[in-house]
């Protein structure tokens, strides 16, 4: 049994504390009151989440109170007693991506936390039930009560079969037929192996295969003779090739050299000539006269921004005025509005003052606050138009700012490089004095290059000859060798082939006891196959019986009429259908038959059936807003239902409404959440029992 619910900052409520009792327990209040966010807090104390935040409809921040003022955490606090045992939960969210916290005490007693996913966990085997059981047995949340008649009866099948927990046979079965198909697979694979390996073993072709590896090994020792032969004459050519390849490499670098400096040289002289030309060049252009122009544009450029910045902040001053005004408007038609669907609603005295209200009266009022709230929205149109008017005047000026201020940045640019054209004049005249100093160096030690190469004889055409020759019997040594790892490898298949052919004979033996093994295998998973499937249809047939039983008592409490007398869920051909029974004993679908308030009946009936069959062991029913499309003869049967049947069968109701005729409905305790929305006010829970 929930005991009491504590909310701290917690969407509009500040500091709500509600107490519950056995029995029925009523939660009254009109629209955004905070009647849902309590149901919701008792679903996030105890699993971390409700259907909204687990569908990303909400985040954890909307939790967090917002209005009339910004908090930075919000806090819930449940106490509920279960199995004899008394607990608490406490969960903390925060706005400021600090971790979230929670904890959870069994007698007054720590058992988990502060994380948040070991409090769930643990609450969850605590009272043996998870969330999603939770929310589609228990808790029947706003707009969401016929969540299974949506469904189509093949989906309605999937979604209560994961509540029966039947998922878990299915596929075991289904891993049992793949494992079987696998098995089948094996066994055919088995049998041809077996065979192959029959026609493999031929004792002629053992021998000759012998007589193949002789003549392989003798050929091998054959060619190892040669190359040894070889080795020697590669080794005398390469002696020669490399005494001749050192004088080349000496001959190659001093060759590199000259042609090197000789590109140095080439490159100092056409640096000097362009340096020369670009200081003639610059000492031909009047950089003051450009600077003085530069400067004079500048500041015609800094006296356009001015002016335009001040246009900027005379039109971001207008269309503050206009807005406010329009935002005043605004909240002026929509109190109007709220007047209008007040005064339609009442019908002999107004619902606002509470005075005398006939026909006509009720008629010039509402034909004068039309005209006001017509009156109202032709000026904040016209307000609009002005606003977004100048709002463009504001951004065309903002852009020519930008435009003038990158002309601007253009010309400083330009003047910062007209200044660095005189240093540049300087720098270049003291570069040319110490190109023409390495120009004198390189020239010297070209010629040193020039004269030693002449006296360092090279015959680059000999050395050409003599690499040929070294490569040629390189080659003719690497060629046998390559022959001789022919030769082993072809020695290798041989010798593998020879012990594949030894031991295929043994190997036959082995698979042939092996194959025996997979079909019995076979054999005896078909059967477990079989069983699961009988036991899976068995289990779902019983549960569905149980859920029936308990729906044809509970329409009887909910059902006011009698052209139905009763309601069940059948199993046709694999998937599942709702059907009621009408006067005549025929049983129909509800698909296309039943009206608005009689589908909302069905549904009513299968929340409780469920939360009996499925959630015994915890005894809670949770029903927000239940009453969409019943008429009120009904309404009144299920308050009398409610108040005096059901809290006979289900431990604890939780009853969230905004239609007073379901006060009546409570049998323990009552609360009226009031709260002042025109205000953006909190919620403040009075109970009205005490």
């Amino acid at each position: 049994m929930i005991k009491k619910i504590k909310l701290v900052n917690w969407k509009t409520h500040k500091n709500s504390e509600l107490e519950f009792k056995k029995g029925t327990n009523v939660l009254v209040g009109k629209m955004g009151s905070g009647k849902t966010s309590v149901m919701n807090g008792i679903c996030y104390a105890l699993y971390g989440t409700f259907p909204e935040l687990q569908r990303r409809e909400a985040k954890s921040n909307n939790i967090i109170m917002q209005k009339p003022s910004q908090m930075d955490f919000a806090k819930v606090e449940l106490d509920f007693e279960y199995n004899n045992n008394d607990y608490k939960i406490e969960r903390t969210v925060f706005s400021d991506g600090k971790t979230n916290q929670a904890k959870l005490y069994k007698k007054e007693k720590l058992i988990a936390g502060p994380q948040v996913t070991q409090v769930t966990e643990r609450l969850e085997k605590e009272i043996e039930l998870n969330y999603e059981l939770f929310s589609r047995a228990v808790y029947s949340e706003q707009n969401q009560i016929d969540f299974f008649l949506k469904l189509s009866p093949m989906q309605r099948k999937d979604k209560f079969d994961e509540l029966l927990d039947l998922g878990k046979y299915e596929k075991a079965r289904s891993h049992g037929v793949a494992v079987k198909n696998v098995l089948k697979k094996l066994t055919e694979e088995k049998e041809k192996f077996v065979k192959d390996l029959e026609k493999r073993i031929n004792q002629k072709e053992i021998i000759e295969t012998i007589e193949r590896l002789e003549k392989t090994e003798k050929s091998i020792k054959e060619i190892a003779k040669q190359v040894e032969e070889k080795k020697a004459n590669v080794s005398k050519t390469e002696k020669e090739l490399t005494q001749l390849t050192e004088k080349g490499e000496k001959f190659k670098k001093l060759k590199n050299m000259k042609t090197a400096k000789k590109a140095v040289l080439e490159q100092l002289e056409k640096q000097i000539k362009t340096m020369q030309k670009e200081i003639e060049e610059l000492k031909e252009k009047n950089l003051e006269k450009e600077q003085k122009k530069i400067n004079q544009k500048i500041e015609t450029i800094l006296k356009e921004k001015k002016s335009v910045q001040k246009k900027v902040k005379e039109s971001e001053k207008k269309v503050i005025g206009l807005e406010k005004q329009i935002v005043l408007n605004e909240t002026i038609a929509k109190q109007e509005k709220e007047f209008l669907k007040h005064l339609n609603k009442a019908k002999h005295t107004c619902s606002v003052c509470e005075s005398p209200l006939d026909s006509v009266k009720r008629k010039k009022i509402l034909t004068q606050k039309n005209e006001k709230v017509e009156t109202i929205s032709e000026k904040i149109k016209e307000l609009n138009e002005f606003s977004k008017k100048e709002k463009i005047n504001a951004e065309k000026n903002e852009e020519f700012f930008e435009e003038l201020e990158t002309e601007e940045e253009k010309l400083e640019k330009e003047l910062n490089e007209q200044e660095n054209l005189f240093q540049k004049t300087a720098e270049k005249e003291k570069e040319i004095k110490e190109l023409k100093k390495n120009l004198n160096t390189e020239e010297k030690e070209f010629t040193r290059i020039e004269k030693e190469l002449k006296m360092l004889e090279f015959d680059e055409e000999k050395e050409k000859n003599l690499s040929k020759l070294f490569e040629r019997e390189k080659e003719q040594v690497n060629s046998l060798k390559k022959d001789i790892e022919l030769k082993k490898e072809i020695e290798k298949e041989i010798k593998e082939k020879i012990e594949i052919m030894k031991s295929e004979q043994k190997q036959l033996e082995e698979e042939a006891k092996d194959l025996k093994f997979f079909n019995k295998n076979h054999e005896d998973l078909s059967i477990f196959v079989n069983a699961l499937k009988q036991v899976q249809s068995e289990l779902r047939a019983q549960m569905i019986e149980t859920t029936n039983q308990a729906l044809d008592e509970i329409w009887k409490l909910v059902y006011p009429y009698k052209d139905f007398s009763s309601a069940k869920i059948e199993i046709v051909e694999g998937s599942y259908e709702m059907k009621v029974k009408n006067m005549k004993g025929e049983w129909i679908k509800i698909e296309g038959v039943l009206s608005g308030g009689e589908r909302s009946a069905v549904a009513i009936a299968i929340r409780i059936a469920f939360s009996l069959v499925l959630a015994r062991n915890i005894g809670w029913l949770i029903l927000d807003e239940p009453t969409h499309n019943l008429d009120s003869y009904t309404v009144k049967k299920l308050s009398e239902m409610l108040r005096e049947k059901l809290p006979k069968i289900v431990d604890q109701v939780f009853l969230i409404t905004h239609d007073k005729e379901l006060e009546s409905a409570s049998s323990a305790s009552l609360y009226k959440m009031k709260r002042e929305k025109n205000d953006e006010g909190t919620t403040k829970p009075v109970n009205l029992n005490s």
